[in-house]
């Protein structure tokens, strides 16, 4: 049972190791930011949004992660992703280094 465990523990964590991005707290206007994360999964942006009143912090952080063109260009691209790479959030949000 213990190893039965770990192994699901192991896959887990190499799950998690890769680029993309996290969520992480949301800035004091309630608007959402996020950490770019290389390969190895540590930190190369940030992602600061401003809140506006044109959208809910939760549905964005929604739409951002899930966008299959953003992934696309984290991938590709890592620390040099820009504010045009952020599809439904490019008018939102800014890529600070």
């Amino acid at each position: 049972m213990r190893a039965v465990l770990l192994l699901a523990c192991c896959a887990s964590a190499a799950a998690l190791a890769g680029p993309g991005l996290k969520r992480t707290a949301d800035l004091p206007d309630g608007a959402p930011s996020f950490d770019v994360l290389d390969a190895q999964g540590r930190r190369i942006a940030r992602i600061e949004c401003v809140q506006n009143g044109w959208y809910r912090s939760d549905d964005l952080a929604a739409k951002l992660l899930s966008s299959p063109a953003v992934m696309a260009a984290i991938t590709a691209r890592g620390a040099q992703v820009g504010s045009k790479d952020l599809g439904p959030a490019q008018f939102d949000c800014v890529v600070k280094r």
